[in-house]
């Protein structure tokens, strides 16, 4: 090594076996520093802005220091070689300024995680805010349902109501009408406000996956909004279901109940036993089934799956839960339909197409009930499974 050597020594052109191995002397030979420069290749990019992952800045810290322990062999080694001297103290001087940009770096992902912390709090603050205003909205369905099945009785004997009568409950039905819309202005806006901010933060959640530093936080926000989708969706579900009982038992005080009324009723009801909804089911047991391989597979060797895979892995157990939370709207949904089949069937059980609509709805109800079975059934193995796997990931 000379003196042009040592005035041209960078980080870039340097820091690799190559350079060194072609400008070391034979005095500073076995300090292992070629070696340590190959790792250097790989672990230390120039722009330290590249290492977007704190691992990665753990890793090219380790490095660095491992470098400049062979660099301190080097030089006791050198001797009285005055070039060479210099061009190991420049080496080291350049490591110190690599630090430097380690150092702030590695501050710029704190601050990042601090901020990214503070963004899915946030979230986290809303839901539970939001949860807590819930019950009151589920309070008030629960009061409105009960007066609806009052108002149902009274329209089974809507002929002998008089004038006076029917006014009187049409009227109520009419104030329970502007409950349920009250409800629905109340829980679409909270729905809103959820889904503006995990919008906000959806880059922060997909962050936050691949940091274990963010787990037990992400961990809160993830429990946090599938427990207000669940709640939410409880309440909304049941605004759908009270407004159609609601315009059904009004209809029938404003006009008489007729075979033709019944007939269009029965006709609402099949489409809603034939909803995706009802057989919602059906196909969250064969997805499930379908992705069972996977996840035995997967749980043999959990070290070997990718963070694409363990984001897969959260995702199916967000579905299977969120399959469950419907379990009981849609078990509401199905007695509500057994209550209509019965009571169409009473009264209307000779007219030929209430026969025949009364026939298909009955069937999709029994496949309705079947489907519901089976993931009862299928569900609760299949998420132990999956959260097994995700344990392993987590710790």
């Amino acid at each position: 090594m000379n003196k042009t050597d040592v005035a041209a020594i960078t980080i870039k052109k340097s820091f690799n076996k190559k350079w060194w191995d072609s400008k070391r002397t034979l005095k500073v030979r076995g300090s292992g520093t070629g070696e340590a420069l190959e790792e250097w290749k790989k672990q230390c990019p120039e722009d330290v802005a590249a290492l977007k992952d704190p691992a990665d800045v753990e890793k090219a810290e380790a490095t660095c220091e491992k470098v400049r322990k062979t660099l301190k062999t080097a030089l006791s080694k050198a001797g009285d070689d005055e070039h060479m001297v210099a061009g190991i103290k420049k080496m080291m001087k350049l490591i110190d300024e690599y630090e430097v940009e380690l150092l702030n770096q590695k501050k710029a992902q704190t601050n990042k995680y601090a901020e990214l912390n503070s963004n899915l709090q946030d979230v986290i603050d809303l839901t539970r805010q939001l949860r807590q205003a819930l019950p009151q909205q589920a309070n008030t369905i629960k009061d409105v349902r009960k007066r609806v099945e009052e108002y149902e009785e009274a329209a089974d004997m809507v002929e002998l109501l008089d004038e006076s009568g029917k006014q009187k409950l049409l009227r109520e039905i009419t104030d329970d009408e502007g409950e349920i819309d009250k409800v629905d202005k109340a829980v679409s806006n909270m729905a809103l406000a959820v889904k503006k901010a995990d919008g906000k933060y959806r880059e922060d959640v997909y962050t936050a996956s691949k940091d274990a530093k963010f787990r037990p936080t992400l961990e809160r926000y993830r429990k946090g909004t599938a427990e207000f989708d669940a709640e939410h969706s409880e309440v909304y579900d049941g605004v759908t279901e009270l407004r159609r009982r609601l315009s059904t038992v009004k209809l029938i005080v404003e006009k008489g109940e007729t075979v033709e009324g019944a007939i269009e009723e029965l006709k609402k009801l099949e489409t809603i036993m034939g909803s995706m909804e009802i057989a919602h089911f059906r196909e969250t047991v064969e997805i499930m089934k379908e992705r069972t391989p996977t996840i035995m597979e997967w749980s043999k060797n959990p070290s070997a799956m990718t963070d694409k895979n363990w984001e897969r892995a959260a995702l199916w157990e967000d579905d299977a839960k969120g399959a469950m939370d419907k379990v009981p709207t849609t078990t509401r949904t199905l007695e509500n339909a057994k209550r209509d089949l019965q009571r169409y069937a009473r009264k209307y059980g000779e007219n030929t197409d209430v026969k025949r609509l009364l026939a298909t709805i009955t069937k999709l109800y029994n496949e309705a009930i079947a489907d519901r079975g089976k993931m009862l059934k299928f569900s609760p193995p299949y998420r132990k499974q999956l959260e097994s796997l995700l344990e392993k990931h987590h710790s």
